[in-house]
């Protein structure tokens, strides 16, 4: 089993904040030399007969830089959901083929990262390469960084995503504190970043809430827009079906004229067709009538006759 194993296709896709490099001499480390690089359009590409360790960054990660950037919270959050559907789809076609990994858990719990993919390519578990390092994602975060982490957290479209790519693998959800915890943290967070004053506190606090309203009331609208499109669909199929019975009435009562006019029509056909015979038989009698030998024997008192008539 391991010797085919061994034979695999093995690649790994960086769709993280990670740099290539080190995710590739990491993985090397731990799959070997068979590990190849592959770009992000090949996703919907990768072989049936191989295997691929994927890497993505959690919804805050990705959130937090376009917060900052300035786009409104439904636009941010767009982007990451974007591509995690785009990730969990291809995950959904082979989930024996493809082992989804959060950067976070890559970066922060190497061996177990490593102790996984050893399980999951079901090879014995080999040495355990170096700590990643990397950017540091547990530094000094911003007004962003928390709001993106609480979304992350509270709204269910982001939490849904990202709890189904952590079952596909790894991620912080199985190697650190749960939800709770990490709102605890970012609340530490936001009192830290307000020590320089209590109306810092109120501000960041303040900005917080105002931005948490804004996240739910764009998530209520997207509901609300869906169900107005359902309803409108619902709308427009009941016109169909109206429509359809309409013609299919319509449709019914014209076959139905169709119908009495043929029947009619074989009606006269019928009737001109015993017509035709009884003046064929009139035809018949009265051409033996004047075939007859009385009608030839009577011929000189008929003309007589008309003579007299004529001569009145």
């Amino acid at each position: 089993m391991v010797a085919e194993q061994d034979m695999m296709q093995l690649a790994y896709l960086n769709l993280s904040r990670l740099k290539d490099g080190l995710c590739r001499d990491w993985l090397g480390a731990v799959l070997g030399n068979a590990v190849r690089l592959w770009q992000a359009d090949a996703l919907a590409a990768l072989p049936g007969a191989g295997r691929a360790v994927l890497i993505y960054d959690a919804p805050e990660v990705q959130i937090a830089p376009a917060l900052r950037d300035g786009a409104p919270p439904a636009q941010a959050m767009s982007g990451w959901q974007t591509q995690a559907q785009a990730i969990l789809a291809r995950w959904r076609m082979g989930r024996r083929e493809i082992f989804l990994v959060d950067a976070d858990a890559f970066a922060a719990a190497p061996e177990a990262l490593a102790e996984r993919l050893a399980q999951w390519l079901e090879r014995p578990a080999g040495a355990v390469p170096a700590a990643v390092g990397g950017e540091d994602a547990t530094g000094a975060r911003d007004i962003h960084d928390i709001l993106a982490a609480h979304a992350a957290m509270t709204l269910a479209p982001l939490r849904d995503l990202a709890d189904e790519m952590a079952a596909g693998g790894l991620s912080p959800r199985s190697v650190r504190a749960g939800d709770a915890a990490q709102l605890a943290a970012v609340w530490e967070t936001l009192n830290v970043a307000g020590q320089g004053g209590a109306e810092q506190t109120d501000l960041l606090q303040l900005q917080l809430k105002t931005a948490q309203q804004a996240l739910e009331q764009e998530y209520r609208d997207r509901i609300a827009d869906r169900d107005a499109a359902a309803a409108e669909l619902a709308a427009l199929r009941a016109a169909a079906e109206l429509d359809r019975v309409r013609l299919e009435t319509a449709l019914a009562e014209q076959a139905r004229q169709i119908a009495a006019l043929l029947d009619g029509h074989r009606a006269l056909m019928v009737e001109r067709r015993d017509l035709q015979a009884g003046l064929n038989h009139s035809r018949q009698e009265i051409d033996a009538l004047f075939a007859s030998t009385s009608w030839k024997v009577t011929a000189p008192l008929r003309r007589a006759r008309l003579a007299v008539a004529g001569s009145r």
